[in-house]
């Protein structure tokens, strides 16, 4: 009986999403079995999942199935890209979207129930991504500034001092991650310093 209950709660779930209106776009989804599907795409983020519609045929991957998945966003005029990471107390998957790309990424995830009001700076949580480890932004300075200090050297710290940042503002800390990829592109020696 529990069994049957639990089966409808899922087939009932499962078909409220499906039902529900999606944004659809064009884009590709790795799986984590390394599968690559190209086609319609349409993210939940709230409930951790990818849709993929294939003709009128739709399957659902959560993020624990996913490695990654992109697509152009043609209302705002950007190409998203999405992680899946495992992050929190129960080591669960949760999709991240990457806002700043490099050895060292910026990915941030929607706050629940948001009001369409906020800036993209409060309605998501912003985390930094070193390839190993997933760092609240609120840390950065603890966690992530003094290996980009020593990773980055002399320059570093001349951009930092020259345009005057704060590793206590979250604004100045994309910044600093930014060029401190800028520095990795040219120096292949950083890149194994930053995944310490």
């Amino acid at each position: 009986m529990k069994r049957t209950i639990a089966v409808w709660l899922i087939l009932f779930t499962v078909g409220k999403l499906i039902a529900q209106h999606h944004v659809w776009y064009d884009g590709v989804l790795v799986l984590q079995t390394q599968q690559v599907l190209t086609g319609a795409l349409a993210i939940e983020p709230d409930h951790d999942i990818v849709l993929h519609k294939s003709g009128d045929h739709v399957d659902i991957y959560p993020a624990h199935r996913v490695q990654s998945l992109q697509f152009f966003e043609a209302k705002t005029n950007i190409n998203r890209k999405y992680i899946s990471l495992q992050y929190g107390t129960w080591r669960r998957h949760h999709l991240y979207e990457v806002v700043v790309k490099g050895t060292v990424r910026v990915v941030r995830r929607l706050k629940q129930r948001t009001s369409s009001t906020l800036s993209d700076a409060d309605s998501f949580i912003y985390y930094i991504y070193t390839g190993t480890e997933l760092v609240h932004l609120h840390s950065f300075r603890r966690q992530i500034y003094p290996t980009l200090q020593q990773g980055g050297g002399a320059q570093f710290s001349m951009f930092v001092l020259d345009q005057n940042l704060n590793p206590n503002e979250a604004a100045h800390a994309i910044r600093m991650v930014r060029y401190y990829n800028t520095l990795v592109v040219n120096d292949e020696s950083l890149v194994r310093s930053a995944g310490r």
